[in-house]
């Protein structure tokens, strides 16, 4: 005898209904019970769920506790006097009653490293910054690069150039660039700005020009 799974009722040999469904109340036995799983398994799948995310609420708790109580712990020390608990902030222990219990709060690592960090970032800027000469220098390299830009213009007498705003660099193998720019006319009168760059070897008390070029093209 088959006994329904949903109202209970169990079968008689004089039921006229099929063998798959029950003569009570109609339901088929068969999809009852997988409808019956299905819901046994979507239960259990939201109760995995909502463990999970309790266990992810509890593990945040946990982290933030002890992220607090490491900065509590991180805030006290020994008192040097009767080495009881102090803050490092306090003006007297609270225990014996010495005045500034706990001295100096040391550096922690971090800021040690990004201290050292920092001073290793300064002295390679300083090892790679140019080095410019001094005025006197600046000046006579300046000029002597102008003067063999200016032998290349198609109008030389025209030449005027930025004064003060060349830009002098010297290189570590000892010679030096200058860079600017000149306003000259053209072969058909008009003016144009055009940039110059020059290398310069120090050659006794002036420089001589190793290279120059204007607007991109090599003089010599």
């Amino acid at each position: 005898m088959t006994t329904c799974p949903k109202c209970g009722y169990t079968r008689q040999s004089t039921d006229a209904a099929p063998d798959y469904e029950c003569p009570s109340c109609g339901v088929i036995y068969q999809k009852f019970l997988e409808a019956q799983a299905k819901k046994r398994q979507q239960a259990e799948e939201q109760a995995a769920r909502d463990a999970g995310v309790a266990e992810a609420a509890r593990k945040r708790e946990d982290e933030a506790r002890v992220a607090e109580e490491d900065k509590i712990k991180a805030n006290l020390t020994s008192c040097r006097a009767c080495k009881g608990v102090v803050s490092w902030g306090a003006k007297s222990c609270p225990h014996c009653g010495q005045r500034k219990p706990a001295g100096p709060k040391p550096v922690s690592r971090r800021t040690q490293v990004i201290v050292l960090l920092g001073l290793v970032a300064v002295i390679v800027a300083l090892a790679n910054a140019p080095r410019d000469g001094n005025a006197t220098d600046d000046f006579s390299a300046t000029a002597a690069c102008q003067s063999v830009i200016k032998r290349g213009l198609k109008a030389p007498s025209s030449a005027s150039f930025a004064s003060g705003k060349d830009l002098v660099r010297r290189r570590p193998d000892g010679s030096v660039n200058v860079i600017g720019y000149v306003d000259a006319q053209n072969g058909f009168g008009a003016t144009l700005r055009n940039e110059y760059e020059c290398e310069l070897v120090q050659n006794g008390g002036g420089f001589s020009v190793k290279h120059a070029g204007m607007n991109g093209e090599v003089l010599f």
